[in-house]
C-alpha cells in the first residue's frame, strides 16, 4: 500500500484544508488541537474538509475528527489496509446503498468496529476488521415471520446474506417455516450493496447462543457485542466499548447510551430500535432500543437492522 494512499486515512488532507482555513502550525499542532469544529461547521450533519475527511454530526458523540476514506479509494486497497490493520477503529469508510425499492441511492458508511483475527469456513484464521453500518438501512424488518428467535435459521439472517431479487431470495430454514409477507416486495440485502465491496467480504465462523456455528457475509453485531456484557457470542467489540467510555461510564454498560444510538439512513436525526442476532428465549431476540439502551421482544416484530462484515 502505497503512503499516498495511507494520507488520506492519516488526515495529511485535512491538515491542508485546516492551513487553508487560516490556522498556523505544524501537523503535530493540528493533531493536537484543542478547538474542535462547531455544528455551525456542519451544516447538514457532515463536513468535508478536504480530500477524505469529514467530521461526525455528533450522534455517535465521538468528539472531532474521525478518519475516513472516500470513494475514490479502490475496495481492493481498503481490504490491504484492514489486511493489515491499518485502519484505526473509528474509521469511517463511506460507500453507497441503493434502495431499489423506493429508487434512492445513498451514501453509506460503515464504521471499522475493531480488527481481529476471524476464522473462514474452513477454519483458516484471516487477519482483518470488522465493519458495521453507520446507520440502519431504510428496511423494516422481522427477525423471523415464524417468530422464531434462533438467528441460525431467522429470516434477517437470510435476507442479509441474499443477493436475489425481491420475492426470489426467501426459502424455508426448517421443517413448516412461515415466509415473511415483506420478502415480497424487498430484495436480499447483498443485492443493493456495490459489487466490489461484495467482492471483498470474507464470509466468517460466527458464534451465536441457541444457534452455535454459523459462517455468514452479514450479519448483526450480538448483545455481547453492542453491550460488552461478557465474552460469549465473540466477545465485545472495540467500537461500541468506545462510545460507552466516551460517555462516562468505566466500562461498558446495558443503560441508555445516547452516542450508542443507530439512527435511519433515511431520516438521520431519528433513533430506532435496532435488532442484535442473540437470542433471549424461544420466540424473543434481543434488540438495541432507540434511546440506546437494550430490551427484547418478540421475533416477529419488525425493527430496523445494523448490518455488520468482515474484510480480510
Amino acid at each position: 500500500m502505497a503512503t499516498a494512499d495511507l494520507g488520506k486515512v492519516r488526515g495529511q488532507s485535512a491538515y491542508e484544508a485546516w492551513l487553508a482555513q487560516g490556522h498556523t502550525g505544524t501537523i503535530d499542532d493540528f493533531l493536537n488541537r484543542t478547538t474542535l469544529p462547531t455544528m455551525s461547521d456542519t451544516q447538514a450533519g457532515v463536513a468535508k474538509l478536504g480530500r477524505g475527511l469529514y467530521i461526525d454530526d455528533g450522534t455517535l458523540n465521538v468528539t472531532g475528527f474521525i478518519p475516513h476514506i472516500d470513494d475514490d479509494v479502490d475496495w481492493s486497497e481498503i481490504k490491504a489496509m484492514c489486511q493489515q490493520h491499518q485502519l484505526p477503529v473509528g474509521t469511517i469508510i463511506t460507500s453507497t446503498w441503493y434502495d431499489t425499492v423506493n429508487g434512492v441511492l445513498y451514501d453509506f458508511p460503515w464504521i471499522v468496529a475493531d480488527n481481529r483475527v476471524m476464522k473462514d469456513e474452513d477454519g483458516i484464521d484471516h487477519t482483518g476488521s470488522i465493519l458495521i453500518a453507520k446507520y440502519s438501512p431504510a428496511r423494516d424488518v422481522q427477525f423471523d415471520a415464524g417468530n422464531k428467535a434462533i438467528w441460525g435459521t431467522s429470516d434477517i439472517r437470510l435476507w442479509l446474506n441474499s443477493d436475489g431479487a425481491a420475492g426470489q431470495w426467501w426459502t424455508p430454514q426448517i421443517e413448516s417455516d412461515t415466509e415473511p409477507a415483506w420478502a415480497a416486495g424487498m430484495p436480499g440485502f447483498l443485492r443493493e450493496i456495490p459489487q466490489d465491496m461484495r467482492d471483498v467480504i470474507l464470509p466468517v465462523q460466527i458464534e451465536t447462543n441457541q444457534s452455535g456455528t454459523t459462517v455468514d457475509t452479514m450479519w448483526l453485531p450480538s448483545y455481547s457485542q453492542v453491550y460488552c456484557s461478557s465474552t460469549s457470542e465473540q466477545g465485545s467489540l472495540e467500537w461500541f466499548s468506545s462510545l460507552c467510555q466516551q460517555a462516562g461510564f468505566a466500562s461498558p454498560t446495558t443503560s441508555n447510551v445516547p452516542a450508542r444510538i443507530i439512527t435511519k439512513i433515511d431520516a438521520k436525526n431519528t433513533g430506532n430500535n435496532t435488532w442484535t442476532r442473540s437470542y433471549y428465549n424461544t420466540t424473543s431476540a434481543y434488540y438495541l432500543t432507540a434511546t440506546g439502551g437494550r430490551a427484547n421482544n418478540y421475533a416477529n416484530t419488525s425493527y430496523r437492522s445494523l448490518p455488520a462484515c468482515f474484510i480480510g
